[in-house]
């Protein structure tokens, strides 16, 4: 990517003569101009390389970070996924064994409350035969007298 270089050609040019008219420094000044301007374009065509260089090496190490993110994100959702499984499935182990232990309790209670209400009944059923066993007892010894 050189530029085509000026190419003057000095032969028969006052200028180049060393006659007093100072053309030897002007063509040296040029051709040292054009050395310093070739001097700045390899320059800049290398930092151009440079850029393009780093460029790639900046988009390369994008792609693995946002691969890296995407993985570890993928892993954090199968991580909660499942935690929240077994979460959930603790929970409904736990709601069974609650469920099974009040239903034990209700079974239980209602037992103690038929047996309770067989014993009310025992003893108001009982008691009027008692009140007429003590009445004879009395009645008996009240005639024996």
């Amino acid at each position: 990517m050189t530029k085509p270089r000026l190419v003057i050609d000095n032969s028969s040019s006052p200028l180049n003569s060393n006659s007093g008219g100072g053309g030897g420094d002007m063509t040296e000044r040029l051709a040292h101009l054009e050395k310093k301007v070739d001097s700045i374009e390899s320059t800049l065509l290398r930092l151009n390389e440079t850029i393009i260089h780093l460029d790639s090496k900046v988009e390369l190490q994008s792609t693995k970070l946002t691969g890296a993110l995407e993985l570890q994100s993928q892993r954090l959702s199968a991580a909660l996924d499942l935690q929240g499984q077994t979460f959930s499935s603790g929970l409904d182990l736990q709601t069974q064994k609650l469920t099974s232990t009040l239903e034990n309790k209700s079974i239980s209670f209602d037992g103690k409350l038929k047996d309770l209400k067989l014993s009310i009944i025992l003893w108001v059923l009982g008691l009027p035969g008692l009140a007429f066993a003590l009445y004879r007892i009395y009645q008996s010894i009240a005639t024996h007298q």
